[in-house]
């Protein structure tokens, strides 16, 4: 049986640190507004039936996503974060990042090749949003790699 941490809609004026903290079912912060940082990365999640990680339509000023891949889909849909990290090894099967807006992008050292091993994870058909947003990050971050996600955009 999965055990779920729900907390849709919750509002912290402060940082949310999840350290060393396995959830064998969702973790839902759906519509969650965090003022500080958002901060997955020692989280271990894993859920079959439902999203390991589902962060639809959350806003928070910096998000990391956990180091170690989620079991199951993670949902980014329609977040807004002002800067997000990543690393590669954390990147689950099945990431969900239709209308996923942010600023900056924390971990810089991902190439945009990879980057776009990343966006083909979003389920489903193409999406040109990811890409504009990717390629928006990189142009404001002053990286000529927006360069190479539109022309994967156009293809």
């Amino acid at each position: 049986n999965e055990a779920s941490l729900i907390a849709d809609g919750i509002t912290v004026d402060h940082d949310v640190v999840f350290y060393d903290t396995f959830i064998s079912g969702e973790l839902g912060m759906g519509g969650a507004h965090v003022d500080g940082q958002l901060n997955l990365s020692g989280a271990i999640l894993a859920a079959s039936s439902r999203p390991a990680l589902n962060l639809e339509a959350i806003s928070a000023a910096e998000l990391l996503l956990p180091q170690i891949p989620p079991i199951g889909r993670v949902n980014l849909a329609y977040a807004a974060v002002k800067v997000f990290y990543d690393e590669a090894e954390g990147w689950p099967d099945s990431l969900n990042l239709s209308g996923f807006t942010y600023d900056k992008i924390g971990n810089q050292e991902i190439r945009a090749c990879c980057r776009l091993y990343w966006l083909r994870r979003n389920p489903g058909r193409f999406t040109p949003q990811i890409y504009d947003q990717l390629a928006d990050a990189y142009r404001r971050a002053d990286r000529r790699d927006h360069a190479v996600v539109a022309a994967a955009r156009h293809r």
